[in-house]
């Protein structure tokens, strides 16, 4: 009797050694498992990026880690007619939370842009000096009287002191407001 007392407590501290040892183990998996999860994260390559403006599809986007804002414009839909990248590196890589902000031209940039005429409103004074008949002095006497008043149309440089309707004629087909 004694030995099979001894026997069944032999097995019973077997059994119970052996549901802490699965516990054990599969506490030590949960761990494993936890740990792999946490690992995963901060290893993503993934960020999201927002891009407003002048593109076709502005939006947030989840890219990868590499793209470069270049990307971001084209997954955008491209930029439109009015867009403005002077101030754009275009070869810049993204980055989380960042933001992509495609400015417009104005309609006088626009016009100066698509016809290569000098706008009268937004010209530097070196670029009036290009036009015919045209020096310094002139051309500063332009910026003088836009910056008291924005031209309206391109006539209304005749009211400029020293632009003659002779000097008119040579530059009205080379300028735009």
């Amino acid at each position: 009797m004694k030995r099979k007392i001894i026997i069944a407590l032999v097995i019973v501290v077997a059994l119970v050694g052996v549901v802490v040892k699965n516990i054990i183990d599969s506490n030590d998996d949960i761990i494993v498992e936890s740990e792999t999860t946490l690992l995963e994260n901060p290893l993503s390559n993934k960020v999201l990026v927002e891009i407003r403006g002048a593109v076709k599809y502005p939006n947030i986007y989840e890219v990868d880690s590499e793209y470069r804002v270049d990307d971001i414009i084209n997954l955008a839909g491209g930029l439109t007619q009015e867009a403005n990248i002077s101030e754009i590196n275009r070869l810049e890589k993204v980055y989380d939370s960042m933001l992509i902000q495609i400015s417009e031209n104005s309609v006088s940039e626009l016009s100066s842009v698509v016809t290569n005429k000098i706008s009268l409103n937004t010209a530097s004074l070196q670029e009036l000096m290009t036009l015919t008949g045209i020096g310094e002095a002139k051309a500063l006497a332009i910026i003088s009287y836009r910056n008291q008043k924005k031209f309206s149309n391109i006539e209304e440089v005749k009211n400029v002191s020293g632009i003659s309707e002779t000097i008119f004629s040579k530059i009205k087909d080379n300028i735009c407001i």
